[in-house]
């Protein structure tokens, strides 16, 4: 339950576009139907292109169903769990994603025959398939704001989408948050700086690599809707503290100025929907508004709990409250499965069970799988078939669909069933992915 909680919460924090903010609708069409219908997994859309998968080779598609990068990489897995991503996907089956007009891709360049002996060099394709930059770097990160960051033996810093090196922190600082900080948010990127006696700070780069923000933070988060969170040693409280998080969070802006205090040992998170949670222990959450006012009591616990009340970032309104429900009986009556994994016809138990939460509070009454994404949520009926609904629980697309558990293997993709920007959900029927609309038209049948 607990990886389904962080792929869902993932899902929920997803806001794909294309540069320039603007989103590449997608219409089904007679001719896009018949474009997808030659695939035999599509995952979903994000900033206006979509992995798809033919003949156990993926490839990528554009919002008309151009097959744009051709179906060429070879879907070979290595299941070691200990390693990260490799090839043209990730260990688990994903597909990178494209960011910005970039998607990163990988190739390996030993020779090795074994997955452990494999040595991968990264590089950046763009929309029409060209490799803009080469495959030289150990890993790389995704573009924000035009801007990635890089790793190789001479070189870690941020290129531009020319390939560029435009800002240069060898020997100085690294990416914070394992790696989730070095994503530029309203111009700035959170680093890490060590010191010779292995003290580290975080603080702010701008896009030209300067200081923004003076390294003198014990903890930082990216900026999120304009404000980013920092933690101030209170030495004065620290010291006779037996607090889970002994430091004084506070929400700073663009140029370090502090516009929001908590309380000592108070951990925020990022804003999402102009809420952020907010925990003393680790377990229990609540939210915040911009304000700082608590506007949901911390009764709740996140994704990284694996318990019964799971609560989930904001999204369009709502969040997720994990709750416990028998799972529905399928359609031809075979035993209800214990584990999470379809069978080989495709039955499968509901993901998760949960109600949505408003802003204010209000518990909804309908049960749901997912979160809400462009106005409708994720839905299971007793015959273990999946739609989606409205938040006030009106059915927006029929139960028809076979929901498939992620899987090592690849064969399904968690990154589908919620509805993207461009206006479609990958899903599956009938053993066969496609996509559906908003108004229920899907790619299935003549």
């Amino acid at each position: 339950m607990k990886a389904l909680l962080h792929s869902l919460t993932a899902i929920a924090l997803a806001v794909p576009a294309i540069a320039g903010g603007q989103t590449a609708a997608v219409s089904i069409t007679p001719e896009f139907k018949a474009a997808v219908q030659q695939y035999d997994i599509v995952q979903n859309f994000s900033d206006g292109m979509a992995a798809v998968c033919r003949g156990g080779n993926w490839g990528y598609i554009d919002a008309q169903g151009r097959e744009v990068v051709p179906c060429q990489f070879s879907r070979v897995f290595d299941l070691d769990n200990e390693r990260t991503d490799y090839g043209f996907f990730r260990d688990n089956g994903y597909i990178r994603n494209y960011h910005e007009g970039m998607v990163a891709v990988a190739k390996e360049t030993s020779g090795a025959k074994t997955n452990y002996d494999r040595q991968l060099k990264w590089g950046f394709m763009d929309r029409t398939g060209r490799l803009v930059v080469d495959y030289i770097y150990d890993n790389v990160y995704d573009f924000s704001e035009g801007l990635a960051y890089v790793m190789s033996e001479d070189f870690t810093g941020f290129i531009d989408k020319a390939g560029q090196r435009v800002i240069n922190t060898t020997g100085k600082y690294q990416p914070a948050n394992d790696g989730q900080g070095c994503a530029f948010s309203s111009g700035r990127a959170c680093m890490m700086l060590a010191s010779d006696d292995g003290d580290v700070k975080y603080g702010f780069i701008n896009r030209q690599g300067g200081v923004a923000i003076p390294f003198v933070y014990a903890d930082a988060h990216g900026f999120s809707e304009g404000v980013a969170a920092v933690a101030v040693e209170d030495t004065l409280l620290q010291d006779n503290s037996e607090a889970t998080y002994p430091f004084r969070y506070q929400f700073v802006d663009t140029t370090g100025a502090v516009v929001l205090n908590l309380r000592f040992g108070t951990k925020p998170g990022d804003f999402s929907d102009s809420l952020a949670s907010v925990t003393v222990d680790g377990l229990s959450y609540g939210f915040i508004n911009h304000s700082g006012e608590q506007v949901i009591a911390s009764n709740y616990f996140t994704a990284d709990v694996d318990m019964t009340k799971n609560m989930m970032p904001f999204s369009e309104g709502y969040s997720l409250l994990g709750i416990e429900q028998p799972l529905p009986s399928v359609a031809d009556g075979k035993k209800k499965k214990k584990d999470a994994d379809a069978d080989d016809a495709g039955q499968q138990p509901p993901v998760s069970s949960f109600k949505l939460i408003a802003r204010d509070g209000t518990l909804g009454q309908t049960v749901v799988s997912g979160p809400v994404s462009q106005g409708c949520a994720l839905y299971c009926d007793a015959n273990g078939k999946y739609g989606f609904v409205r938040p006030d629980g009106s059915v927006a697309i029929p139960c028809r669909y076979d929901y498939a558990a992620p899987c090592a293997g690849g064969e399904v993709l968690p990154d589908s069933y919620h509805f993207t920007p461009e206006g479609v959900a990958a899903v599956r029927f009938g053993g066969k992915w496609g996509y559906v609309d908003l108004q229920g038209r899907d790619t299935f049948g003549n």
